[in-house]
């Protein structure tokens, strides 16, 4: 299959399209609870079958523009987690016209950076793309996701259930604000 993302470079990381020779990394991240708990349709018990699944699914949502990038820090050599810009969708699947920023870390890598390294050029390409506002959905019992999204110069909008079918915390950053208001990692 095709490329469709392009590797982005940032001072310690590469961010790239998940591959077959990933498997083991991707599953490796996805199977532990304290990552899981806050995605919803991820399970900590997922088998290598999901997972390849799982694999299909973050390659079939890359369209050049958009899509679930590896994050590789270069002192590790392998992903330890992903980044996404992905469309929103409301409640009933519809698109909401909005974008989704996020991140996902195998908790070995917690604590480097590396989320709000991955994010920061993904909102400079929504950005490039003439995207006017992207937003974080962190689920509210997770307050280091809420870290990373206000280290980004996101501006936290309250709860709301309007995506994912449950409560969220929501941040927003608009295009010149969040620039402005980055916090170092």
């Amino acid at each position: 299959m095709d490329q469709l993302l392009d590797t982005i470079r940032t001072e310690r990381l590469s961010l790239r399209e998940w591959d077959e020779g990933d498997l083991d990394a991707l599953h490796d991240t996805y199977r532990h609870e304290e990552v899981t708990r806050y995605l919803g349709a991820f399970k900590p018990d997922a088998t290598m079958d999901d997972t390849r699944a799982r694999l299909a699914r973050y390659r079939g949502l890359c369209t050049g523009d958009f899509g679930v990038w590896a994050v590789v820090p270069d002192e590790v050599g392998h992903p330890v987690g992903s980044v996404i810009l992905l469309p929103l969708h409301e409640n009933d699947g519809t698109d909401s016209g909005e974008v989704e920023i996020g991140w996902h870390l195998n908790p070995t890598a917690w604590g480097n950076g590396y989320a709000t390294e991955g994010a920061r050029p993904l909102l400079d390409r929504a950005w490039a793309l003439g995207i006017d506002q992207v937003w974080a959905i962190v689920d509210p019992r997770n307050p280091d996701s809420m870290r990373v999204a206000l280290r980004l110069g996101m501006q936290p909008e309250g709860r709301t259930e309007r995506w994912f079918n449950k409560e969220t915390e929501v941040f927003l950053a608009t295009q010149g604000l969040a620039t402005r208001n980055q916090t170092s990692p």
